[in-house]
């Protein structure tokens, strides 16, 4: 099966990619437009579509029935990414994902590695001292949840452009 890349896994000026960069990012813009405490952005997978892979096919399958990798990213209040892991397959449950991302595995074993920070989640992630899923489900997007989401279709859009654009020149 494919290995995942992060984004956490490459270290940072302070040899952590992580704390460099989460240092105050977002922290009071969340807190002056949602008005949450100590957030500093918010995670989220999303399927990239792939051709059938020719060995393990079945591990790619996502729950809509069609191949994907999963592309798991962690965004600021400006929509911009701070993190992110790619390449499990798509039949992995995004809290799966998770345990696998370089980043939790840093927030599992160094302690205070997110200091007072908070992430936060949709209710497929567990919660966790520095990560928050919404406390009820009621089918509807939090504006939180908007600020991931809008990343990932923008970012998405943009890959489609490139992958067009790719195919048209071969």
């Amino acid at each position: 099966m494919g290995e995942g890349v992060s984004g956490a896994e490459h270290p940072g000026e302070d040899g952590i990619l992580g704390i460099g960069l989460f240092e105050g990012i977002g922290e009071k813009e969340f807190r002056k437009k949602k008005g949450l405490e100590n957030v500093i952005g918010a995670i989220d997978g999303s399927h990239i579509p792939i051709k059938r892979p020719k060995e393990h096919d079945v591990d790619y399958v996502n729950r809509k029935g069609w191949h994907s990798i999963v592309l798991q990213g962690t965004v600021n209040e400006k929509k911009i990414f701070i993190d992110v892991s790619c390449g499990e397959p798509g039949s992995l449950h995004d809290a799966r994902v998770l345990r696998k991302f370089a980043l939790y595995a840093q927030a599992t074993t160094i302690r205070n590695f997110f200091r007072q920070y908070l992430l936060l989640g949709d209710s497929a992630y567990p919660s966790l001292p520095w990560l928050v899923p919404p406390f009820g489900d009621n089918g509807h997007l939090s504006q939180n949840q908007l600020v991931c989401y809008t990343s990932f279709a923008l970012y998405m859009m943009i890959w489609v452009k490139i992958l067009k654009k790719m195919k048209r020149q071969k």
